[in-house]
Order: C-alpha cells, then sequence, then structure tokens
C-alpha cells in the first residue's frame, strides 16, 4: 500500500518479524477463474495460502500485515512463474501510541509463545498478534493481540475462513478494498512500565527479551510474567509482571505459585526485618487475584490431560485493578561498559530442552552483543524474579534491590576487530543500519549452539557450548557429583562466514538463516544492489572445524620439525664447527714462542770446525731437530691456514663487492625515482593549490545555496511528511465512508435502499444495534429520575394542572 511506501521513504525500516501464535492455517482459499480457447471455457483452480502474521516496524510506525500467496492449480500453465502474494489487511497496532507521544519505536519482539526457539523455550499461548514494543523513552508497551475463536480443545483458528466468490479478479478486487479481518481486542494496547533515566543510572535501554519458562517447575510461572532489559552499558533489569490478555497458562503453576506467596505472607507479616518480602508478595497476590480470578477470567480451557486458565489484564471493571499498576525496575547485572564498547542487542540463549537442568533451576542464560564483543552471561530468575511496582517505599525497594541486584555472571566472551595494538575498531560500525541497531544477533534455527552476529563489516558465525556445560554441570551438583556429568571445558570457536569489504559499494542489507527440511541448512544474505548470496552453514562450520584440526596438526608438525632440524641440520654444525682464525693460529704461535725461546747460542761465526767436539755437534744437531719441530713446522701450518682463509676472504671481498655494486645502482635507482617523485610533488602541490581553491569556493556556494538545518529541524520535517502520508491514509477512508454515505442517502430519497454487507459488516451492524439499545436503556432511565424530580418540583410549586407531560410535548417547533 502507499501509506507504507511513503513510511518506508520518511524511515527506513528496521525488521521485519512475525508475530502469529502458530503456524499459517491449513484452510485454504480456492477460487476459479474462467479462461476462453476458442470458444472453449477452461475453469482453473486458483488456491490461495496465508503466511504467518507479519510485522514490519520503522522508527516511528508499526504495520501488521496479513498476506496469502498464489498456489498454481494442477490444470495451470504457470506454474514455472514465482507465486504472487496479496496483502489482504493492514493494522497499526500502536499508532494511537505514537501518535499522542512524541516517542520512537527501538525494538519490537512478538509475545513468547510456544513454538519459537524450536518450541523448547516458552511454555505460553498468547493471542495471535500479540508483541511488546521498547520506544526511545523507555517506554514498555503492549499490544495484546486479535480476537480469534478456539474450539474444545484449547486452539486457536488462526484466521481460517472460506470465501464463496467466482474469479481471482473478484478475490484479489474484494481483499485489496482494505477490509480489516483482524479484529483487536478493545482497548489492547497498555503501557505497564515507563522506566526512567534514573533508574537505570543515566543510560538509555537498548534491547529487552522474555525469559524461558517450563511446564514441570513452578519457577516458569514467574519467567513467564518476566521481559529482561539491556541498558547501553551492559547492565540488566527485570520487568515482573507482564502478562498479556488472554494468555493461557497451567492451572496448576499459577496454584504454586499463589501457594509460594501465601507463605511468604504467613512467614515475615511479622518480621521487621523481612517486612519488604511481606509487602512485595502480598503485592504480587493482588495481581494474581485480578489477573486469573476477576471478573471475566478465571475460565478453565479443559484438555485431555490439563487444565489452564486464561489472564485478564484489561478487562476490569474498576481502573484501580492490579494489572493497571506500574510495573518496577528489578536491577540484576551491573556493568561497567566502555563508551566505545556499547551494548547493541541481546538475544536469549535456547535451553537444551523444555525441561532442562538450567530451566528447573530458576537460571537461564543470553547473548549480549556489543560493538566489538560478544557476551555470554548466566542470569538466575525463577522465584527470584517476583513481582513489583514502583510504588514501592525507597526502603524497601532498596532492601529487595539487594537481593537479586550484581547475581548474573558472565561466563564467554569473544571480542571482535581489535589491532594488533590493541586498538579497538568499533568506530567500523558506526554508520552500519541507519535508524537501527549497528550490530544484530539472529540465532541459528538448526545449531542451538551457534548465533549469527551480523554488522556492516559481515557476519559472524559464533559456536558455543555454555549452555550445555552449564547443564553437566547442574546434573552434578543435583546428583551429588563435584564435577558434572556433561562437557566440562568450554569450548567456542568463531569464524567469517560473510565478510564485507570496507569502502565497497555493495553493503549488506540484511540476512536470513533457513533449517528447512527442503532447502537445507542456509544462510541467504540480500545486498544493497539487490543480489543476494547462499551458503551453505553446515558446510562452512565442517569446513571451519577441518581449517581448526589442519592448523593445530601443521602447528604440531612444524615445531616436530623445527626440534628435527636443530638435531641433524649438518650444514649449520659445519658452520659452527669452523673456528675464527685467531683461534685456529693461537697453538701455533705458542709452539713457535716456546721453541725460540728454548734455543741458546752453542757456537759463534769464529768456531772453526777443527774445534767442533762431539757434545757440541750433538748439541747442534738437537737444537736444529727442536728448531724444525717447534718453528718451522709451525710457520708452515700457520702459512697454509693464513693462505686458506685469505683464499676464503678474497672470495668473500668479491662477493661484496659485487653486492656494494648492486647497492650503488640501487641507489642510483632510488635517486633517480626521488629526483621524479619531486617533480611530482611540485605538480601535485600545484594541483592540491587549485583544487583546495576550487573546493574552498564550492563550499562557500554550497553553504550560501544549500540551507542548513539543525538535528531537530530535521526530525521536525520527518514529522510533517509523516503525518502527510497518515492524513493521506485518512483521506482515502473518509473518501469510501463519504461515497458509502452518499450512496445510502441517494437509496433512502428513491424509497429502495440496496446495501450489500458481508458477515463482519452485519456483525458490526449489530453490535452498533446493541450498543444504541444499551444506550437507549440508560437515557429512559435518566428520563424516570427526571420525571420524578419533576414532579416533585411541580407539586411543590403547586403546578398539577398546569404542567403536560413529557409524553405530550412531541414538536417543540409548534408549541406556542
Amino acid at each position: 500500500p502507499g501509506h507504507i511506501l511513503q513510511s518506508f521513504n520518511i524511515d527506513p525500516p528496521l525488521e521485519i518479524i512475525c508475530i502469529d501464535n502458530d503456524t499459517p492455517s491449513k484452510i485454504t482459499t480456492r477460487t476459479h477463474d474462467n479462461v476462453n480457447d476458442n470458444d472453449n471455457s477452461e475453469t482453473h483452480e486458483v488456491v490461495f495460502k496465508p503466511l504467518p502474521l507479519l510485522c514490519v516496524y520503522t522508527q516511528s510506525s508499526a504495520f501488521v500485515l496479513q498476506i496469502q500467496y498464489e498456489i498454481h492449480g494442477h490444470n495451470s500453465n504457470n506454474s514455472d512463474e514465482p507465486p504472487k502474494g496479496i496483502i489482504q489487511n493492514v493494522h497499526e497496532p500502536f499508532e494511537a501510541h505514537l501518535t499522542t507521544t512524541t516517542s520512537q519505536i527501538r525494538r519490537i519482539r512478538p509475545a513468547p509463545h510456544s513454538y519459537l526457539y524450536n518450541g523448547n523455550t516458552f511454555q505460553t499461548m498468547c493471542n495471535r498478534g500479540a508483541m511488546v514494543m521498547l520506544t526511545y523513552d523507555a517506554d514498555v508497551v503492549l499490544f495484546h493481540g486479535y480476537k480469534s475463536d478456539r474450539d474444545g480443545h484449547g486452539h486457536q483458528e488462526l484466521g481460517a475462513r472460506n470465501i464463496n466468490i467466482n474469479s481471482k479478479s473478484q478475490f484479489m478486487q474484494e481483499q485489496g478494498e482494505g477490509q480489516m479481518q483482524l479484529e483487536p481486542c478493545s482497548d489492547n494496547v497498555t503501557v505497564p512500565a515507563r522506566v526512567h533515566s534514573e533508574q537505570t543510572d543515566m543510560t538509555p535501554l537498548v534491547d529487552f527479551c522474555f525469559l524461558p519458562s517450563s511446564p514441570s517447575t513452578q519457577h516458569s510461572i514467574w519467567n513467564a510474567m518476566t521481559i529482561l532489559l539491556s541498558s547501553q552499558n551492559g547492565s540488566l533489569y527485570a520487568l515482573s509482571p507482564i502478562v498479556f490478555h488472554g494468555t493461557i497458562f497451567p492451572s496448576k503453576q499459577i496454584e504454586e505459585g499463589r501457594e509460594f506467596l501465601e507463605e511468604i505472607v504467613q512467614k515475615y507479616e511479622y518480621s521487621p526485618s523481612r517486612g519488604p518480602e511481606c509487602r512485595r508478595a502480598k503485592a504480587a497476590m493482588q495481581f494474581f487475584k485480578d489477573a486469573f480470578t476477576g471478573s471475566g477470567s478465571g475460565s478453565r480451557i479443559i484438555g485431555n490431560k490439563s487444565a489452564y486458565v486464561k489472564a485478564n489484564i484489561i478487562r476490569h471493571a474498576r481502573n484501580t485493578s492490579a494489572t493497571m499498576w506500574p510495573v518496577g525496575v528489578q536491577p540484576i547485572y551491573t556493568a561497567q561498559g566502555e563508551d566505545y564498547n556499547s551494548v547493541e542487542c541481546m538475544e536469549l540463549l535456547s535451553p537444551p530442552s523444555a525441561s532442562s537442568s538450567i530451566v528447573n533451576s530458576g537460571m537461564c542464560a543470553l547473548a549480549l552483543a556489543r560493538s566489538s564483543s560478544l557476551e555470554y552471561i548466566l542470569i538466575p530468575s525463577g522465584e527470584n524474579i517476583i513481582p513489583r511496582y514502583t510504588f514501592e517505599p525507597g526502603e524497601d525497594a532498596e532492601y529487595l534491590d539487594g537481593l537479586v541486584g550484581d547475581s548474573a555472571m558472565v561466563v564467554e566472551e569473544v571480542v571482535f576487530g581489535q589491532d594488533e595494538d590493541g586498538v579497538d575498531r568499533a568506530s567500523i560500525v558506526a554508520n552500519s543500519f541507519d535508524g537501527g541497531r549497528r550490530v544484530v544477533l539472529i540465532q541459528d534455527p538448526v545449531d542451538k549452539t551457534m548465533m549469527h552476529r551480523v554488522s556492516n563489516e559481515g557476519v559472524v558465525s559464533v559456536t558455543t557450548n555454555v549452555v550445555y556445560v552449564l547443564e553437566g554441570r547442574l546434573n552434578g551438583i543435583m546428583s551429588g557429583k563435584s564435577q558434572g556429568q556433561g562437557q566440562d571445558t568450554i569450548k567456542t570457536n568463531a569464524w567469517s562466514s560473510i565478510s564485507i569489504v570496507k569502502g565497497s559499494e555493495q553493503q549488506l542489507n540484511g540476512i536470513v538463516v533457513s533449517g528447512d527440511v527442503q532447502f537445507g541448512h542456509v544462510l541467504v544474505a540480500a545486498l544493497t544492489d539487490g543480489t543476494t548470496e547462499a551458503m551453505n552453514v553446515t558446510a562452512a562450520l565442517y569446513l571451519n572445524e577441518a581449517a581448526t584440526q589442519l592448523e593445530m596438526e601443521k602447528n604440531e608438525t612444524l615445531m616436530a620439525a623445527s626440534d628435527r632440524v636443530k638435531e641433524s641440520d649438518d650444514a649449520l654444525k659445519a658452520m659452527l664447527s669452523i673456528p675464527p682464525l685467531h683461534e685456529q693460529i693461537k697453538p701455533q704461535f705458542e709452539k713457535i714462542s716456546a721453541g725460540l725461546s728454548s734455543m741458546s747460542k752453542i757456537v759463534g761465526g769464529s768456531t772453526t770446525p777443527r774445534e767442533i767436539t762431539p757434545g757440541t755437534l750433538a748439541t747442534f744437531l738437537s737444537t736444529k731437530q727442536s728448531s724444525e719441530q717447534n718453528i718451522i713446522l709451525p710457520l708452515k701450518e700457520l702459512n697454509s691456514l693464513v693462505k686458506a682463509r685469505q683464499k676464503y676472504l678474497h672470495s668473500m671481498r668479491d662477493h661484496q663487492i659485487e653486492q656494494i655494486q648492486q647497492v650503488k645502482e640501487m641507489v642510483k635507482t632510488l635517486k633517480d625515482r626521488m629526483t621524479a617523485t619531486v617533480e611530482k610533488k611540485a605538480i601535485l602541490e600545484s594541483n592540491t593549490k587549485l583544487l583546495s581553491e576550487r573546493s574552498a569556493a564550492v563550499l562557500s556556494t554550497a553553504r550560501v545555496l544549500a540551507p542548513s538545518i539543525t538535528a531537530a529541524e530535521h526530525q521536525y520535517f520527518k514529522d510533517i511528511k509523516r503525518y502527510e502520508a497518515n492524513c493521506d491514509k485518512y483521506e482515502t477512508n473518509v473518501e469510501v465512508m463519504r461515497s458509502e454515505c452518499n450512496n445510502l442517502r441517494e437509496g433512502s430519497r428513491l424509497g429502495v435502499v440496496d446495501i450489500r454487507l458481508n458477515g463482519d459488516q452485519v456483525k458490526l451492524c449489530h453490535n452498533l444495534l446493541d450498543g444504541q439499545k444499551e444506550l437507549l436503556q440508560h437515557v429512559k432511565s435518566d428520563v424516570q429520575v427526571m420525571e420524578q424530580k419533576a414532579q416533585t418540583l411541580v407539586v411543590a410549586c403547586g403546578l398539577e394542572d398546569e404542567r403536560k407531560p413529557l409524553i405530550a410535548i412531541k414538536d417543540c417547533n409548534n408549541c406556542n
């Protein structure tokens, strides 16, 4: 519809969610098309199947869409064409609240239906279309859903109906008129809580989620009535009671919850130190009384094995009902988050099963997505979070806050996007989703341990066994063992599924993860240019685990190879075995020095051969032998060593000379390049100066031509566009009503009125007639009271004979 497109042009859509309370109805709408082919009339059957109720919202509007799509009949020749969808109905549930306030939508989540999170997280059934809205002003707004008939077993018929029409074109024409088949409950939008900034340490709230519930424990009733809020710095707060009108609860849990409150009252009613707990329990008991046993409620829906109670929240004769009391905030975790690593969103972690030890022990786990990290937090719930209200005395509130304050615990953290120097890159995601969250968490529909973190950088998939480790440890504690029976070590793995290059024209527009049996475990990403990319998540998980295993094996192989190299590298040993030259020639010098010092003068040059004696000759020969061994031979060895080292040094010198020549050539090349660079630098500087002057001129001209507005003025103009779109929508409806009134007036003048009403319109007319009848009865009773008062006054004034009865006054214009 046009007004939805206008709203999208003003504010981009933030999210599309399913708000139905079950799978689509199996009852389909069938039509018949008559096709003429050579004067032969053929009838083609066209089948329309409904989609679940969808809600798409922006910062300023939320639209509930009832869509049907065409399934071609077995005789159709267009089976290869894509199916055509029809928007049957459009409804804006929060229109009145958003129009009367200046607040904007921060997040909308569907009510905790039993089919969500693979059917093992929530055990309540709410009305069709029920959802919660969190605004930027920290208002928690509940839409209690649409009316629907239930059969004797307590199951809802989700808008199933049969339409008798003759052709597909007539069906599209009737459905395109915007007739609302979804009938909202009366006064179905309530604001149970308005959180002030003083209650959250002056930090805004950014997201919320529901707590899991289980049918096998009394902790479930408290979880089913609680939502969890997260502030921007990571602090967590609980709101209870948050209950949708018409929500079905097991009557056994209601009775157990009431008995638990009665025990607290009886135990602490006269206790001066535990008085706040007693007063809190009394307020909660009043809520149980008004919500589950008040007027119009308390009716049990009997099944084969169990009984259920339907909550009554908005249909009370008195406005002082406890279901209308303002709900108070309960702080359960105080975080010290950095400004650059603020919280973007949160997501509940699905428990292993509906009767798991985590749920039965009154605990739950959630993932808290920050700008550059992902935290897994364990939250105590159950009977730790009992309904509280804002009118508590200050002393009571301080005491009760201390019972559950800082009871949560961070059990695992995954950090993204840090440089080597530790500087965080959170600024990269600063401009990701316009007007929405910069980081989004999507829980995988197949693998409970997997979470997909979506940002403008891409998609990072994270798997962790945190929940299963906690489950195993709780089982071990309950069985009396010191350690859990399950996995005792938390293992977390993260990998990039889809990466977006920074500065690329193609940006991520959104993703969806399919767990369909036919399509498989597939992640589909939509890009801004209209293209889509599909990735097999199971294959990516397998490849990542295989790559991790191969990398570990490779590291082990490299370490072993490094050890072997140190032990068997002969070349390295040979190089290390060659000692320096001074170490080689030192022994030779020592020998020569010792030989020279041992020599003494035997004879001089004046000794004649005749004077040589045998002793002198023997001494000479001994001295000669000693000089040859201790001087001549070491000198020869020293000569050979020096020549070998000289040859080696000559070859090294030649090699170094070649390297010096290469270095000289490289220096010459660098000098030439530097000269060219200097010349180009001078040219670029001149061009830069010219461009700077031109840019300054363009900027000054743009400042003169383009008007500058503030952020408030920009928001004001957006509001004007939004009001214009709403006026166009209202004008269309007014024109339709005017044309119908004109037809009715013309028909009344002719004496014949041809009014064709469908079943819903006939029902509406009957309701109007019943309302008029009730008003006439009230008027009649008021007239009788006035008649009695007038009669008393007439008698007191003595005007019995002159007074005319009221029934005799038929036309005041004819009265004299």
